[in-house]
């Protein structure tokens, strides 16, 4: 008797021993990864298409010059938003499309307030990129700005509604990743426009301002 349960006790613990090996034959080897499947797996992301974005912070500087100096006006400097939208035809040149909302300024002439102006500035440029550097690209542009001109100021004093005129931009850009880039450059605009009084030309404000821009840019 003793020596069946001696037996039993035996199997039993044999059988626990070798159940593990019996699992792991019992499970399928891992397949091989085919060369299809492969090149699945290390494929690189796909190359960003031709349009982007940026959106950057800039800082309107004009120039405040006037063609009759016994009537010098000022135009005050401020910072504002910008979004840009462009098109790259090549790896080299784009159009680009700079927008702003409405922007209000005071405008003031031998320190005495005459009122302010409202502008809405968009402006079409076609850029040129040099040869990368590594990450760093630096582009030329020059185009056409179109600026909407809305006066508010005293004593019947009137300025234009629109001024048109040639534009110019150079920047640099430094590319963090395929779609990623940070984005600097300046601009200088011809903007320009009559104050008159009672219909008589007082003098014609210059504001032709410069303009820097801090951005970040997403390609799609």
């Amino acid at each position: 008797m003793n020596s069946i349960r001696t037996l039993t006790t035996s199997l039993a613990a044999l059988a626990c021993l070798a159940a593990p090996a019996f699992v792991a034959a019992a499970e399928p080897a891992p397949k091989a990864m085919d060369g299809k499947t492969a090149a699945t797996v290390l494929q690189p992301s796909p190359e960003p298409g031709p349009w982007s974005l940026r959106l950057g912070a800039t800082y309107l500087d004009p120039v405040n010059g006037s063609s009759n100096r016994q009537v010098p006006v000022t135009v005050e400097s401020k910072w504002m938003p910008e979004l840009d939208v462009m098109y790259n035809f090549t790896k080299n040149c784009a159009a680009e499309l700079v927008l702003t909302i409405p922007q209000r300024h005071s405008v003031s002439s031998n320190g005495v307030r005459l009122g302010h102006l409202n502008h809405l500035p968009p402006t079409l440029l076609f850029r040129y990129t040099l040869p990368p550097l590594g990450p760093v690209r630096f582009y030329i542009g020059a185009g056409v700005n179109m600026t909407f001109i809305r006066g508010h100021l005293i004593n019947n004093l009137k300025l234009d509604s629109f001024s048109a005129g040639p534009a110019g931009q150079a920047g640099v850009e430094w590319h963090l990743t395929k779609r990623w880039v940070l984005n600097f450059d300046v601009k200088r605009m011809y903007l320009r426009s009559d104050v008159t009084l009672n219909g008589a030309r007082v003098t014609e404000v210059k504001v032709d301002p410069w303009l820097y821009t801090f951005g970040v840019r997403y390609r799609f």
